[in-house]
């Protein structure tokens, strides 16, 4: 059954306000000695890991790896290992360090120099994967537990905006995608992000290798997710799916918590997600180019018809007289929905049978519905 979203209820623009972000200023705080008792494995190891790099030298950096990646990256490597040496060994940087050897006895350190430390160590894996590749499984391993414990410890700093408000109208132009997440394409005039505008050039023009769509489906759902675990966005990730104006650019310092504003670019993405899963299916004919041609025949270049017919999504449609076009057969799966007065508008699907992009006729469907009064 689809959730229904209250949102949809709202008719005038929404205005995004938050006590986290009115006049905030990032949060340093000591951090508990449970949190380094809870990962102790973990800080051992990345003490020894961090040994290790202070051993390397500059000339062993070159003569392993010459020869294996290009020379930009091998300075990029030395670069980075000259600057983490700097740090552990300058005054000035000290205490960036200063818990490492022993941090049980030491004074507990802030979120904020612990955050630099796991940053500088995510680094410092990374080059000695490339050093020592024979070792990769178990710096892997390393890099992604520190890269968990890095991402737990920033989830405790809220962040960001300077003013009490943002306010912007989100207009009526609401999806539900195929696992049931609300997306609001922006409308015509929104971010070519929102509303696929890219996405869709970058399949027809074959900037993305056809190939790869379901590498890429797979690189939103994994966006998705780590956003919904997170629950807020960052700066860039608002930029890149909703700043359809060049609206308070200069108010957003770095995250943003607002539910109202982290569901609508869940929405964006998982509406990216299910666009390439689609897209993907034009593989399974004889020619992608001719199935593409026949698809945006049948749709007009429709968007609307794209999205619902051949991707599946649902249209919801809020103000007046509300309903939802969908090519979903089954209405239980809307109950929430029609409780609520709207009206299921039933439609043709596009499918990819037997090799060939045809559209699925559903008028022996209605009128069963007919005849059983559904």
């Amino acid at each position: 059954m689809y959730k229904y979203y209250d949102i949809l209820n709202k008719k005038e623009k929404v205005i995004i306000s938050d006590p986290k972000q009115t006049n905030y200023t990032e949060i340093q705080y000591n951090l508990p000695i449970e949190f380094f008792q809870k990962n102790a494995t973990l800080f051992n190891e990345l003490k020894t890991i961090f040994d290790t790099y202070c051993l390397v030298s500059e000339e062993s950096i070159y003569d392993r790896l010459e020869g294996t990646i290009p020379y930009s990256e091998i300075y990029e490597v030395v670069k980075s290992h000259r600057l983490i040496r700097l740090r552990r060994g300058n005054k000035p940087y000290d205490g960036i360090y200063e818990f490492i050897d022993d941090f049980y006895r030491v004074n507990t350190p802030t979120n904020y120099l612990c955050e630099n430390y796991l940053c500088d160590m995510l680094g410092v894996i990374k080059n000695l994967i490339d050093i020592y590749p024979h070792n990769r499984e178990y710096y892997t391993y390393i890099y992604n537990e520190t890269s968990r414990v890095y991402s737990e410890l920033r989830k405790t700093n809220c962040i960001l905006v300077d003013n009490d408000h943002i306010v912007f109208e989100i207009p009526n132009a609401w999806y539900l995608t195929n696992n049931g997440t609300l997306y609001n394409s922006m409308g015509e005039h929104g971010h070519l992000e929102s509303n696929l505008a890219y996405p869709i050039h970058d399949i027809t023009t074959k900037v993305i290798d056809r190939k790869n769509l379901l590498s890429e489906k797979e690189k939103y759902l994994e966006l998705y997710n780590e956003i919904k675990e997170k629950e807020y966005i960052t700066k860039n990730e608002y930029v890149d799916y909703l700043n359809w104006s060049g609206q308070y650019d200069s108010i957003i310092k770095d995250r943003i918590y607002h539910k109202v504003i982290v569901d609508l670019v869940l929405g964006i993405i998982k509406a990216h997600a299910d666009l390439f899963d689609s897209f993907n299916k034009l593989n399974e004919t004889d020619d992608f180019d001719e199935s593409l041609k026949k698809l945006f025949e049948i749709t007009k270049s429709q968007i609307d018809d794209i999205l619902i017919r051949f991707c599946g999504m649902s249209k919801v449609k809020a103000s007046g007289l509300p309903f939802i076009c969908t090519t979903n057969t089954y209405d239980f799966d809307f109950k929430e929905y029609t409780d609520r007065g709207y009206h299921v508008d039933l439609i043709d699907p596009i499918i990819v049978e037997d090799g060939e992009v045809k559209v699925r006729d559903l008028t022996t469907h209605r009128t069963i519905r007919k005849v059983l009064n559904r």
